[in-house]
């Protein structure tokens, strides 16, 4: 696991690519927590990160 700014990012991807190994489906919402969402967002463009 990564230890850098970009850990949480590779954290989300794993937890994605587990879901769609476990139920064939993409997920179609995200719930984060306040500071792993601000995380995420700092590495993402505006276009790659869209919240709802």
């Amino acid at each position: 696991m990564p230890n850098g700014s970009d850990k949480n990012y590779v954290r989300l991807l794993h937890q994605i690519d587990d879901f769609v190994h476990d139920t064939g489906k993409w997920p179609t919402t995200f719930v984060l927590r306040q500071d792993f969402r601000a995380n995420v967002r700092s590495i993402l463009t505006p276009e790659g990160f869209r919240p709802t």
